[in-house]
């Protein structure tokens, strides 16, 4: 039997090696098992769950490819072992551009907060220092609980004598420059504001400083208000800083040396005067030259005339850009003007016509519109005691005409083709110039209404009595 056993286990002794070895492995895999730990790590806030073989803090952190500098905060500590369920804080250091009171340096620092800063670097700041976290700038006491990230700046705050408005007091001020510490201390420094020193000025570099503050007024400039900020004791002087001086004849509402007004506007008015010269033209006259080279009724133009100038000095005032007022302070003429000469016949020749009523000799011709009247249509109450007689006394029948005296005399022959001949006789008040009333009887009366041409008769009369312009 013994002899049996020997031989079936030498037919599978190779079947027994391989389950050895399958149960060796097994148990090495189950210790493996049994020996890894869960750890936790807290990175920056951020969770990272791990499971090793690490048996410390520093192993824990090189295979899970954590890299530790020198500032890092590391709980607990990184030779620590390792426990089951262990929790590993890790917060990494970041630099951070730090500036003391203008010394730079890259400072790496894993706290988050100003104030553990500060106290990390064995700095103390005071409520008027300055702290610019990230460029916001904060007062010392605000800025212990701000969390910082890329650039921090102290600026102790300097003991300064400060004289404002005349009245002097001592003021802790912390800033780049004069200007920034005035700010941050609650002084707004205006363009007009007066300082004694440089407002770029460094803080430390200064010992006592002036300060004049502005006031807000008004300006009121061609009907537009202006907002503007002066130090002024009157209304000139306050004009003038505000960069509107006074020019010329320039007028405020309120008088130059008055006080600045608190509550109203002050009224500047512009005002500018010229002197124009301004002309207008002067009319000519018209004088009548005998020209006996000329027909009779015929005329020419012997001087064309001139217009003559007459000159005025004006005095033009504005306010605000408007005219409000024109004075003339002298005038004169400038240029005479010169008459517009025309010449007028005086030649006379004699010439025959044929009529119906047989030939006629004439001195003139010249065409006038016709009218007609009897004594029953002149006009005049048939009661009247000169009823029917015409102005030079003979009754009002055919051959007796009515014309304008000024320019033709009584008595004078005309002949008018159509009627015949006429003596002129008579008057009427709308026979002016080249107009002629032809008379006749009421039995016979005809009505005439056009142009005739009507012709002198000779004898010619003495030129004294010859009227050589009819109009």
């Amino acid at each position: 039997m013994l002899a049996n056993l020997k031989e079936w286990l030498g037919k599978r002794k190779h079947q027994f090696y391989l389950l050895a070895a399958v149960l060796l492995l097994g148990g090495i895999v189950l210790v493996y098992i049994a020996t890894q730990r869960q750890v936790t790590i807290l990175l920056d806030g951020q969770t990272i769950e791990v499971h090793t073989h690490a048996n410390t803090v520093a192993n824990v952190l090189r295979t899970t490819h954590i890299t530790p500098h020198p500032e890092d905060r590391i709980s607990p500590d990184l030779d620590q072992p390792l426990e089951e369920d262990q929790v590993i804080q890790v917060r990494r250091a970041r630099p951070v551009h730090f500036i003391n009171n203008g010394d730079e340096e890259d400072l790496w620092t894993a706290e988050e907060y100003v104030g553990n800063i500060l106290a990390s670097q064995g700095i103390s700041v005071f409520p008027d220092d300055l702290v610019w976290v990230d460029g916001v700038p904060l007062s010392g006491e605000r800025a212990a609980g701000q969390s910082v990230y890329d650039r921090l700046e102290i600026q102790p705050a300097v003991s300064i004598n400060i004289k404002i408005d005349g009245d002097r007091d001592r003021y802790r001020l912390g800033g780049h420059s004069l200007a920034e510490a005035l700010w941050n201390a609650g002084f707004a420094v205006y363009q007009a504001d007066w300082v004694n020193e440089d407002l770029s000025a460094p803080i430390p570099e200064l010992a006592a400083v002036e300060f004049r503050r502005s006031f807000p007024i008004q300006l009121k400039i061609r009907g537009q208000l202006f907002n503007t900020r002066v130090i002024a004791s009157t209304v000139a002087e306050a004009i003038e800083r505000a960069g509107a001086v006074l020019i010329g004849l320039d007028q405020t509402r309120q008088g130059e040396e008055e006080p600045v007004p608190s509550q109203k506007p002050i009224t500047l008015t512009r005002v500018v005067e010229e002197v124009v010269l301004e002309q207008k033209p002067v009319p000519f006259g018209v004088v009548y030259q005998a020209d006996p080279e000329s027909l009779i009724d015929t005329q020419s133009l012997l001087n064309a005339g001139e217009y003559g100038v007459e000159a005025e000095r004006i005095r033009i005032r504005y306010e605000n850009g408007t005219e409000t007022s024109r004075v003339v302070e002298g005038s004169w003429t400038a240029r005479e003007p010169e008459a517009r000469v025309v010449g007028y016949g005086t030649r006379i020749e004699i010439k025959t016509l044929n009529t119906s009523d047989g030939p006629i000799e004439y001195w003139r011709a010249i065409d006038m519109y016709a009218t007609s009247y009897s004594p029953s249509r002149a006009g005049v109450p048939d009661d009247y005691p000169y009823f029917g007689i015409t102005a030079c006394g003979i009754a009002a029948a055919k051959g007796v005409v009515a014309v304008d005296r000024s320019y033709i005399p009584f008595y004078t022959p005309l002949y008018i083709p159509g009627y015949g001949s006429a003596i002129a006789c008579d008057t009427g008040g709308a026979i002016v110039g080249r107009k002629i009333d032809l008379g006749y009887d009421d039995d016979n009366w005809e009505s005439w209404h056009w142009n005739v041409t009507v012709y002198f008769l000779t004898p010619v009369p003495a030129p004294e009595n010859i009227a050589w312009i009819i109009p």
